[in-house]
């Protein structure tokens, strides 16, 4: 079975990562803020022509492996000035560790004897949480998540499973996965969503997974999709749960998905991607992939054109819309190489000329002495 580092590469449509806990708060006009933008993802390296697990702030990369082997940064969280980047990189056997990085100083999670993966990170109060998933000896994805090292299994292992996104509000655990586990007739794999180890299925129509987490005034937020395939042409619809009850962002015909999900002053913000033709006329095209998201449920495209494109992460910040992902886009550095890219509202930013891509994204502010 392919190493779930490198897998992550491949898999384009149904990986997403990361949450966070900071809220807006309003700007003392006579005061100076510094505003600090974090990006997770990867870099290709020139000379082994491997991925490099690589942070960017404010645009200036910091790489974390040195390309000996593949590896991958999934998540970003910034807590009291000290910088955590979660991921996985590959050991000299082929199989993916599951790690995460302090300050650039790698805490391994697994003794890479199974391949394992971590998809989202999240600190509070000081103490460290991953969510993820690990290999099996019967070669079948756990979900779990660690806290400070230890792990904590929230899946049986009988079928795959894998926790995707975490929150922590009130010594509270929230996480968000799939699970092909329980599968029910038409549902193969549901939403799922785990408050303390406890699981909650959130589905009831079609397969899908549950991408991410968040708490805002005690309601949890868990965004994904949902498979519709009772339709000569099936598709998935983006969606997202509060404390439970799904609120359908699209309907078809097309597939669209919430790869991150950030409640802010009562608005929820879903980032993510969808698929279309954006040529009615001309049904020999191909099918794009394109970036947008969703505050409640209007709809913001944020590039629509004959490029791939993929959200992956968003945070906001004193109403500013932050979102990452990257770009399959042939202008840019050759044809369909994938760009690491963000947004800050509707203007694009560029984080490398190599083959990279963004996975995650993470804002800060700062009172300036």
């Amino acid at each position: 079975m392919k190493n779930l580092c490198l897998l992550f590469s491949i898999v384009l449509i149904f990986y997403a990562c990361d949450k966070k806990e900071l809220d807006s708060n309003p700007v003392d006009q006579d005061q100076q803020y510094q505003i600090d933008i974090y990006v997770a993802g990867y870099e290709t390296n020139d000379s082994s022509l491997k991925s490099v697990a690589t942070y960017w702030k404010n645009g200036v990369p910091e790489y974390l492996t040195d390309g000996t082997y593949e590896a991958r940064a999934t998540s970003i969280y910034v807590f009291e000035g000290d910088v955590y980047v979660a991921g996985c990189e590959d050991n000299e056997f082929k199989k993916s560790v599951a790690k995460y990085w302090k300050n650039g100083n790698p805490i391994v999670l697994t003794d890479g004897t199974h391949s394992a993966i971590i998809m989202s990170i999240f600190v509070s109060d000081g103490d460290v949480y991953a969510a993820g998933s690990e290999l099996n000896d019967s070669t079948k994805n756990v979900a779990k998540y660690w806290k400070n090292g230890s792990p904590i299994e929230l899946s049986a292992g009988s079928k795959h499973a894998s926790a995707q996104s975490i929150f922590v509000a009130n010594g509270d655990v929230h996480v968000a996965g799939y699970s092909n586990e329980n599968s029910r007739p038409q549902i193969s794999q549901n939403v799922m969503y785990w408050k303390n180890g406890v699981p909650e299925i959130l589905n009831e129509e079609g397969s899908g997974w549950g991408t991410s987490v968040f708490v805002y005034n005690n309601d949890v937020y868990v965004g994904g999709f949902e498979q519709v395939t009772n339709t000569p042409e099936p598709y998935t619809n983006a969606k997202y749960w509060k404390n439970g009850i799904p609120q359908n962002l699209t309907s078809g015909p097309y597939s669209f998905q919430v790869s991150s999900i950030f409640v802010s002053n009562d608005d929820v913000y879903s980032a993510g991607y969808g698929r279309s033709n954006f040529d009615d006329d001309f049904p020999e095209e191909k099918y794009y992939y394109y970036a947008l998201y969703w505050k409640n449920n209007d709809r913001v495209d944020l590039l629509t054109r004959r490029d791939d494109i993929y959200v992956k992460g968003n945070f906001v910040l004193d109403d500013d819309v932050y979102t990452a992902g990257y770009w399959l886009n042939g202008e840019i550095i050759g044809s369909q190489i994938p760009t690491a890219i963000y947004w800050k509202n509707n203007s694009l930013i560029q984080l490398s000329e190599e083959r990279s891509g963004a996975n995650a994204i993470f804002v800060t502010k700062t009172l300036v002495e």
